[in-house]
């Protein structure tokens, strides 16, 4: 996701993997949208369209991104595999239970770049502003 998004904006990279030929492009398409699913109902959503170029067709994705949520629902067009989500639960987790996921992070991190000559190559995630490696993050 970009940082400031627009609607004016042209499809940007989302995720590349050439050895599997897997490529995602997205856009803006709508801003400041009122969505309703099972868990709630949000406001100033964020919807964009997912293409894939090397697909054949115009196989696309629409995604509804609520702020300080993410991606509430998914819907698409003209896609074989027609994958849909609808969020149905929100629950967040408390400071303990992120510190728990944040060392989880920190471990398949380094698992990550201790196995795989590519990943090796990849600068270290960060868990909240810390680095997994320890030192402080720009944020």
């Amino acid at each position: 996701m970009l940082a400031h998004p627009l609607i004016s904006d042209p499809y940007y990279l989302q995720a590349s993997a050439p050895s599997v030929k897997f490529l995602d492009c997205a856009r803006v398409s709508k801003q400041g949208q009122h969505v309703c699913v099972a868990s709630s109902c949000y406001d100033h959503v964020l919807v964009t369209t997912e293409i894939s170029p090397l697909v054949p067709g115009d196989a696309a994705q629409i995604k509804f991104h609520a702020p300080s949520v993410g991606i509430v629902q998914i819907e698409s067009i003209n896609d074989p595999e027609a994958e849909t989500l609808s969020l149905v639960k929100l629950r967040h987790l408390s400071q303990v239970e992120m510190a728990l996921v944040r060392g989880q992070v920190c471990e398949f991190d380094k698992r990550g770049h201790r196995l795989n000559d590519v990943y090796r190559n990849t600068a270290p995630a960060r868990a909240g502003k810390l680095l997994c490696s320890g030192k402080a993050a720009a944020m």
